[in-house]
């Protein structure tokens, strides 16, 4: 029994920032935030967010990049806004894949 931590010791051992974990995201302190596909605005803002990113890592953008697509074409009260997000979305797929 002694070996037990109290709640407060095991706060302590913990890392500062817990995992986040997500579909489309890394864990921790460089998980991606700030993306979406409610409207062209959103998915432009996005697209300047996954611009960054793919020079570090393209993998992990164009991730990004279809979750969001999808998303955006599957959604359960799908909007026009989102049709467009999509669209935009796709527009800068095509133009980053790697054959």
């Amino acid at each position: 029994m002694k070996n037990l931590k109290t709640f407060d010791q095991f706060l302590l051992e913990t890392k500062e920032d817990p995992l986040e974990q997500g579909l489309f995201s890394k864990p921790g302190k460089g998980a991606v935030k700030g993306t979406g596909y409610k409207d062209a605005a959103a998915a432009n803002k996005t697209i300047e967010i996954i611009d960054k990113l793919k020079k570090k890592d393209f993998k992990h953008a164009m991730s990004i990049a279809t979750t969001m697509e999808n998303r955006a074409n599957t959604h359960a009260n799908q909007t026009p806004e989102m049709r467009d997000a999509a669209k935009i979305l796709r527009k800068w797929i095509d133009a980053n894949k790697r054959s």
